[in-house]
Order: C-alpha cells, then structure tokens, then sequence
C-alpha cells in the first residue's frame, strides 16, 4: 500500500484533519472468503467492525443513532431477505488532560 499524494497541501491541515476532526477507521469484515479465485459460497453471516473517532460537540447516541439509520436505510434500498443487526459498543477511550503545575 501507498499513498500517491496527502489529501491536505498545509501540514495544519493534514494534523486537524487527524487529530481534531472526527474519522471513521474501518478495522474489517469477517466472514466473507477473502483468497484468490472465484466466489461460490455466500457466508452465512458477515460481521464488520469500525470504530468512529467524536469531537466533544458529538455525542455517542447521536452517532449510534446517525450509524444504525444510514446502515438500515442501504439494507431497505436493496430490497433483500437477508437480515441485519447492529450493535454499537459505547466504550470510549477517555484522554486525560494534565494540568500544568
């Protein structure tokens, strides 16, 4: 993997873009056959797992909620027979912030 070109031309840019901004990191799927070749079998079940960094204006049930509309909303538009769940884990990781003394 490489990276052609950053997506920001100012370095102020590039560290809000990654420290203040709020980022969706998708860490996989699980399930699905991932190895060269043709695709014959359809899993059974297929699980995906991201985590979505928040600012302090977020809150967690306002992105559970935005999370859990946006994935049923693309399930209804295909129109399938297969079934979806979402379960969202509030486990923030806090910072701390030190005072300077």
């Amino acid at each position: 993997m490489g990276c052609g070109k950053l997506t920001e031309a100012d370095k102020t840019e590039i560290l809000m873009r990654r420290w203040r901004h709020p980022s969706l990191s998708i860490h996989g799927v699980h399930g699905a056959f991932a190895e060269p070749g043709e695709k014959t079998v359809i899993p059974a079940k297929v699980t995906g797992k991201f985590s979505i960094r928040i600012v302090p204006s977020m809150t967690h049930d306002y992105i559970e909620k935005c999370v859990v509309d946006h994935v049923m909303a693309v399930h209804e538009k295909l129109n399938t027979k297969n079934k979806v769940k979402c379960y969202y884990a509030k486990q923030p990781r806090s910072v701390s912030r030190f005072k300077s003394t």
